[in-house]
């Protein structure tokens, strides 16, 4: 599918589902309150649930100074970044290397 193209809603949630329990016990940063109730908007409140209950999934807002530090550190650290905070592709990457960079203690 290209980018043009629009992806069925149902489609969509079985691929959002079959994402999610492919990775072992993923974990889902929000920097956003809206970011959450997308994903509970978008999965059915029975497939979230079953998720969250058997491990599959945590989800968390991001609160913590020291990550909202390393997202800014990812974003400031390249010019082009700068100006594409709230694109959620560039959020989510910087979510994971902030995520990365407090586990690991980096």
């Amino acid at each position: 599918m290209d980018g043009q193209q629009r992806m069925r809603c149902t489609s969509l949630i079985r691929e959002v589902i079959a994402f999610l329990e492919s990775v072992p016990s993923p974990i889902i940063l929000a920097d956003h309150p809206n970011d959450l109730k997308l994903l509970t908007t978008l999965l059915p409140q029975t497939d979230l649930a079953r998720l969250i209950a058997q491990g599959l999934i945590m989800t968390c807002m991001l609160k913590d100074d020291v990550m909202y530090a390393a997202c800014k550190e990812w974003f400031d650290a390249d010019a082009d970044r700068r100006g594409l905070r709230h694109h959620a592709l560039f959020d989510a990457r910087a979510l994971r290397f902030a995520w990365l960079k407090v586990v690991r203690g980096c």
